[in-house]
């Protein structure tokens, strides 16, 4: 574990660095004109947490950028800069602290402290500081008043310190269309690689009488989803989106292999001239390979149910912002192998809290400084899955829009 003083000098100097290397090249402080730009992310303002990817992006409250109203439209021709498009980038860099880096639950953690059960392990701690690394790089025609187009090419490179297996990369494409009061967003996404933990291992000889054989479950995935937002003579933002992801394990977990489909509904909408409110609801259906194989396979097959509330505060007279995000999900695994007993008639809770801090920068920096608290139960008493666990991260993220 790392001591107090050393996540807060680390702290220290991440966020008071870039902030006075801006202030040497010439930075103000205040929104500015790009200070908060509409974000490219066509997820929610929560992802989903899946057993196959229990370190999914947080919850998260997104900045408000209400659609402005259109103005009287004037009969003439486009701008030969609207036709020929202008490019768009941006670079994001975020460091934290992660106390739980595998979602281990109390049991897991004692036996990794005490170094039984070393089978079960592959790492060389149990907590780690994590870096994720983003770029981004897009182009845009047309204006808003009439018909906006945008496409995007994207990758996020997430590392951690001391334990390297966990490293992985995501990529993502998007294309988006925009017009006055409605936008249409698509998105695709692809994660070569993804190590999940260790797991016993279905029909392999057990190395030792005493011991289950452990394997690394590691997978690779694709997603697309689809979401439409838009707005009705009052201020208040509707987002409608439905998805679909992939998830490919190796034979040796060939069963967990699984499908997902959800869809979701959500609505933003301000309070006064700085505060909004968001909700959502969102409902998933994980169909594993598993319920199809012999009676005495893993089934992680669940539907999930998830509700999430954000109150944010963004002045346009102050640099400084604030977010707060609550999300509550519940799953019930359909397991029907009584043989399976991680997952047959079981149903886990989980609650996410996320606050954070923002302060925007004119020349289009951007920082958030943000907590995450994870806390989830089980029916289960004891698993060789998920389960039980808490999970805490402290971090700063900084970006930067070209």
């Amino acid at each position: 574990m790392l001591s107090g003083r050393v996540i807060l000098g680390a702290f220290a100097a991440a966020f008071l660095g870039p902030i006075a290397s801006g202030h040497a090249a010439g930075m103000t402080l205040g929104p500015g004109p790009q200070a908060v730009r509409v974000q490219w992310a066509a997820d929610s303002a929560f992802s989903q947490r899946q057993l196959d990817d229990p370190k999914a992006q947080a919850p998260e409250v997104q900045p408000r950028v209400p659609n402005p109203l259109p103005a009287p439209v004037k009969k003439k021709a486009r701008s030969t800069a609207s036709l020929r498009g202008r490019w768009e980038s941006g670079l994001s860099v975020r460091g934290y602290y992660d106390d739980n880096i595998l979602d281990y639950s109390q049991r897991d953690l004692d036996h990794f402290k005490s170094r039984t059960h070393l089978n079960k392990f592959a790492l060389e701690t149990t907590d780690d500081w994590v870096n994720d690394l983003g770029g981004d790089i897009g182009r845009r025609w047309g204006s808003r008043s009439r018909h906006e187009y945008r496409v995007r090419l994207s990758a996020d490179v997430h590392w951690y310190a001391r334990n390297k297996i966990k490293n992985w990369v995501d990529y993502a494409a998007e294309g988006r269309w925009a017009r006055r009061k409605t936008t249409l967003i698509a998105h695709l996404g692809w994660t070569p690689h993804f190590y999940v933990r260790e797991l016993q291992a279905r029909n392999i000889p057990r190395q030792y009488p005493a011991s289950p054989a452990y394997r690394a479950a590691e997978y690779h995935a694709w997603s697309a989803n689809l979401e439409y937002r838009f707005q009705f003579a009052l201020p208040l933002e509707h987002r409608l989106s439905a998805g679909w992801k992939r998830t490919n394990y190796g034979h040796v977990f060939d069963e967990r292999s699984n499908s997902t489909y959800w869809a979701e509904y959500g609505w933003q909408v301000p309070l006064t001239a700085e505060w909004s409110t968001s909700w959502s609801y969102r409902f998933a259906s994980v169909l594993a390979d598993g319920r199809n194989l012999p009676a005495n396979s893993v089934d992680i097959s669940r539907g999930e149910h998830t509700l999430q509330a954000g109150l944010e505060y963004d002045s346009p007279h102050s640099p400084f912002g604030a977010a707060l995000a609550v999300a509550y999900e519940r799953q019930d695994f359909t397991s029907s192998k009584p043989t399976d007993s991680d997952h047959y008639g079981r149903h886990d809770d989980e609650v996410r809290i996320v606050p954070e801090i923002r302060l925007a920068l004119s020349g289009g920096w951007r920082y958030k400084l943000f907590y995450q608290w994870t806390h989830e139960t089980s029916n289960s008493k004891q698993t060789a899955d998920f389960g039980a666990f808490s999970d805490n991260q402290l971090g700063l993220r900084a970006a930067h829009t070209f």
